[in-house]
Formats: structure tokens, sequence, C-alpha cells
């Protein structure tokens, strides 16, 4: 699955085309989708005096928690799929420009922030090509302190240069590997429905009755 590749790719070029119809005679593009540093520690390819954009973590997306674990599959029954997971895209854009460039990483980190205050969000229509599991992607400006900062940088091998920090949410991964089968509910009308719930932990079930020592809570004290 590409879908984390696609949406960074697609992100840079749509900022480098913002770049490129401010100044149209820089022929190069300012946005460079890649690592700060290589590995042995040396500075990566075609990295200076460009905008680098680089995927510095990766998180699970907790605010969507509804989901069905079972899909209509035949007239009377439900197959049972596992559930999908959210992740978000922690994305670094880290001016790599010093000396006498060092102005011009100025004007681009504007220009980066100015582009998302400006697209705040894009889905098919605004960013064509993006993998058809992804609705929607939210982007928004993640906030760190100094120390944070330099943690972040100095984690990637680099030295701190202008920095911004945003998360793309979200992106699901999901599969339809149907992983067994469960005979659907008959309605009042004899209709098949969905099926009741697979076990017990599907539902919340409150302390029994007058079962003091089942709620912790409710212990004398």
């Amino acid at each position: 699955m590409s879908a984390i590749a696609t949406t960074l790719r697609l992100i840079r070029d749509k900022l480098n085309e913002q770049f490129k119809a401010a100044d149209p005679s820089y022929p190069d593009d300012w946005v460079i989708l890649s690592n700060i540093i290589n590995p042995d520690g040396s500075e990566a390819e075609r990295t200076a005096d460009k905008i680098v954009m680089t995927l510095a973590g990766i998180e699970q997306d907790t605010t969507v928690a509804t989901w069905n674990r079972t899909v209509p599959s035949g007239s009377n029954q439900f197959g049972i799929v596992t559930p999908a997971v959210n992740v978000n895209l922690l994305v670094l854009f880290y001016a790599n420009f010093y000396g006498k460039n060092y102005e011009m990483g100025l004007r681009l980190i504007a220009g980066t922030i100015s582009f998302f205050q400006q697209n705040p969000w894009f889905n098919h229509a605004s960013l064509v090509g993006l993998d058809p599991v992804i609705d929607k992607i939210a982007i928004e400006l993640n906030n760190l302190d100094t120390t944070q900062t330099n943690y972040l940088v100095g984690m990637m091998g680099a030295k701190y240069l202008p920095t911004v920090l945003y998360k793309l949410r979200m992106i699901p991964f999901r599969a339809d590997t149907i992983t067994g089968f469960v005979p659907a509910a008959q309605g009042a009308r004899g209709s098949a429905e969905a099926p009741l719930p697979l076990d017990g932990r599907d539902v919340p079930r409150p302390f029994p009755d007058r079962n003091v020592e089942a709620n912790p809570l409710a212990r004398k004290r």
C-alpha cells in the first residue's frame, strides 16, 4: 500500500507549484521529499538550499473509535473483518539554507506556513491522484517548544535550522479479508439484519447490581 508515499509526494508537488507560481524564473523545485541526513552522517543528496520535507513520525489516530466488525456476505450471513487502523503523519519541513542563502530559507518557510493556512485540508478534487482509501486529509500545525524542536531535529542527525512541523490526519489502513462468518439476525419481518455482538467484549457491561466487590470504587473505606 502506497498511501503514505503518494500523499506526501502529491502535497510536495502542490507546494512546489505555489513556489514556482511566485517565482517562475527558478528552474528547479524548492521542496524535496527526502531524509535530511544519511545514516553515515553525510548530508542527503540534493537537499542543500531546499525545503526538506521528511516524515518525522507516525501515530495512531484514536479520535475515531466507531467501526463495524462485520460486512454483508451473502443473503443470510455476515463476514468478520478486522477494524481499520487510522494513522496520522507528522511531517517536518526543514529549511536547509545557510550562509548567504539563510534569508531565502526564511522566506520559503513562511511560504510553507502560508500555503497550509490557505489549504488546511485536501480531498480527491483538490489533490488529484489521492489514494482511493483516503476520503480527506486534514493538516494541522503541530506546536513544538524549543526543547522539543531541538530533540526532533537532533534525532534526525541534523543541526537546527528554521523548521515547522505539521500533522496530516488521517490515513486509513484496512483490509477486506474475511476471517470468519456469523449468521444474520432475523428482524421482526424475517429480513436479515446485522448480527448481534459477537461476544461480551463488544458491549460495555455495567457492574452487577449490588455487587460491591465487582466495583473497586464502591468498596467501603
